[in-house]
């Protein structure tokens, strides 16, 4: 991605790219299977990680044809995934090799690109977008793929109980750690002399999904700029950057909430739902989540500082005033319980919330 979007990639994520190169693979045909591990196929447009972008992306731009060509994309897939379970090396490498080709015939290349609905209208995706298409397989076909990231990258790791490997997407070819942490990262640290973490981080889907909702609510508030300025006004108000973004936010707690209705105990996924629902003004539903979590982890400071936040918007947007007391009074309750548990941990509260 551009150098304009990151806030989308800070600390550890997203972004500038190596140009593609080819790589020598054999062409496979398999027996195929459609018994996908996932359970998110249960609903269009939320079917993968690559559709719940192409929502949040709506507002931006996104078109049905984009809709369709990422189908496209993963209904060629289905013929290269083979029947049995895949647990060596080879047959792993295999597929991935399989996946490489397939997508270099259907026309992709690589080139900086900051939407999954341009690079499917183009053909011209970067190493996050490439990746994202990977993991969408993997929902769709039972793959074990993960995203890792480190500042201005992002590569997959195939990652089962018995075997895992790194995989470039923008070339197709199986890279060891030591070549990210000797090769890649030190070329891009020339680049971006500022950063100062380079940690490889695996994701979970859900959090690439919180993530890519904050990225695009940032574009399209600086889409939303750029109309303005054309209109010859200077003020966003707040109903303007709603509408805005709290679909965007919305379609990722979605997402969030398909792995939630399978574990629904999670906490990680539970909490960055709640803040999802919070930043797209859905109040009940944020104060929700939170109070599941609370129940579970009674003693929670930052999650009771979030769930008070809550509180305190929904009495800014509640009347009559006797029931916007009441939200504020049970934000202020859970405020000082927050405080008093840091203070006898001997830590400062905080809700992490961004």
């Amino acid at each position: 991605m551009k150098a304009k979007a990151r806030y989308f990639l800070s600390t550890v994520f997203l972004g500038a790219f190596l140009v593609a190169s080819g790589c020598a693979t054999s062409h496979l045909t398999f027996e195929h299977r459609v018994t996908p591990l996932s359970p998110r196929l249960s609903s269009t447009p939320y079917a993968t990680i690559g559709h719940t972008l192409l929502t949040m992306e709506e507002s931006l731009g996104t078109l049905p044809s984009d809709y369709q060509t990422l189908e496209h994309v993963l209904e060629n897939v289905r013929a290269l995934i083979p029947l049995k379970t895949l647990s060596t090396f080879r047959e792993a490498t295999n597929v991935l090799h399989s996946i490489d080709m397939l997508l270099k015939r259907e026309g992709f290349s690589y080139k900086e690109c900051n939407f999954l609905s341009t690079g499917l209208r183009t053909g011209q995706v970067d190493c996050d977008m490439y990746s994202f298409l990977y993991l969408s397989m993997g929902e769709k076909y039972g793959l074990p793929l993960r995203a890792v990231t480190f500042p201005q990258h992002m590569f997959i790791r195939w990652n089962s109980p018995s075997l895992k490997f790194n995989w470039e997407t923008t070339n197709g070819t199986v890279e060891t750690d030591a070549y990210y942490q000797q090769v890649m990262i030190p070329r891009i640290q020339k680049e971006f002399p500022a950063i100062k973490n380079w940690k490889m981080v695996e994701h979970t889907p859900e959090e690439l999904a919180s993530y890519a909702a904050r990225y695009i609510a940032d574009m399209a508030y600086h889409e939303l700029g750029k109309e303005k300025a054309r209109a010859g006004k200077s003020i966003i108000t707040s109903a303007e950057y709603l509408k805005r973004t709290a679909p965007i936010y919305s379609a990722a707690a979605h997402y969030l909430g398909t792995f939630l209705t399978h574990n629904p105990f999670h906490v990680p996924t539970c909490i960055m739902r709640g803040d999802l629902f919070l930043k797209a003004e859905r109040f009940d539903d944020a104060i929700r989540d939170y109070t599941q979590v609370l129940d579970l982890e009674p003693q929670n400071a930052s999650v009771l500082l979030r769930r008070s936040e809550a509180y305190y918007q929904k009495a800014n947007h509640t009347t009559p005033f006797s029931a916007a007391l009441m939200f504020m009074q049970r934000g202020n309750e859970d405020h000082h319980r927050a405080q008093s548990l840091s203070k006898n941990s001997g830590s400062s509260a905080t809700s992490n919330l961004k």
